[in-house]
């Protein structure tokens, strides 16, 4: 009777702990589902704004290509005029 007793026992404490367990599982489940879907969100903010970045570095160094363009057409202008106008002076 003593041993059917002490399996009694057994058994409650460890119905109890797994109770308990399952529970503390399910409890730590929903929280990493919460913390992913953070991650997530971040991840899709991140993400967006390096695309807005990445979009603004192209324009920029698409316009420093147009206006390296123009200093050049500038320059070589500047100096078919100088050369124009020195070439007036030997004259």
């Amino acid at each position: 009777m003593e041993t059917l007793m002490k399996a009694d026992i057994f058994f409650f404490i460890a119905a109890i702990t797994t109770v308990v367990l399952g529970i503390g599982l399910t409890v730590v489940v929903v929280y990493l589902i919460k913390i992913m879907r953070d991650v997530r969100y971040i991840m899709e903010r991140a993400r967006e704004r390096t695309d807005s970045v990445l979009e603004y570095i192209d324009k920029f160094i698409e316009d420093a290509k147009r206006k390296q363009a123009k200093a050049f057409i500038f320059s070589e202008l500047a100096k078919v005029f100088v050369k124009a106008l020195l070439s007036d002076k030997d004259k």
